[in-house]
């Protein structure tokens, strides 16, 4: 789990690094029911007991953090224990800024993992990314050979008659 949207546009785009022009990536995006929640963001739920452990999970929502706080306690004849989980979330068109950011856009969003379209009402829509064939064009610049002798006239490759930016497709 990434701990904000800093890492997650990290991870992104380390994702995006190591694609392929043209190469997909697939994100699952988490959208929270906000009707498991009590007035306060809270929910408590007990989950059935396996091998005499009791299992409760109190969770806390923060809509504007796009976080999710949960505490997982265990209870046995042995004792208790407990860990936290923050999930942060990001809606699916935060997680489509983030991919552009990366060089990265978006083919298809679906419902679920069957690619059904998705709607409003999908949990956890699946969004589908392509890595762009070419990095975004800078502006040509022109080549001035080092004696300045072509005053700012783009330079001739040496042997072919052809200009710098003839070749690279400037």
């Amino acid at each position: 789990m990434l701990p904000g949207a800093r890492a997650q546009q990290r991870c992104i785009s380390a994702a995006a690094r190591h694609l392929r022009p043209g190469g997909l990536l697939f994100i699952e995006a988490f959208r929270p029911d906000a009707s498991r929640f009590d007035a306060t963001g809270c929910r408590l739920e007990q989950r059935p007991a396996v091998d005499g452990t009791a299992h409760e999970v109190h969770s806390r929502h923060e809509p504007g953090a796009h976080a999710i706080h949960i505490t997982h306690v265990f209870t046995s004849a042995a004792g208790s224990s407990a860990y936290e989980v923050t999930l942060h979330y990001a809606t699916p068109g935060q997680i489509d800024v983030m991919a552009a950011a990366a060089g990265l856009t978006l083919q298809a969003r679906w419902h679920d993992w069957t690619a059904a379209p998705a709607t409003d009402a999908s949990r956890d829509p699946i969004s589908v990314y392509r890595r762009n064939l070419r990095p975004p064009r800078r502006e040509a610049q022109p080549c001035v050979s080092p004696a300045g002798s072509t005053k700012g006239q783009p330079m001739a490759r040496k042997g072919t008659g052809r200009r710098w930016h003839d070749i690279i497709g400037a």
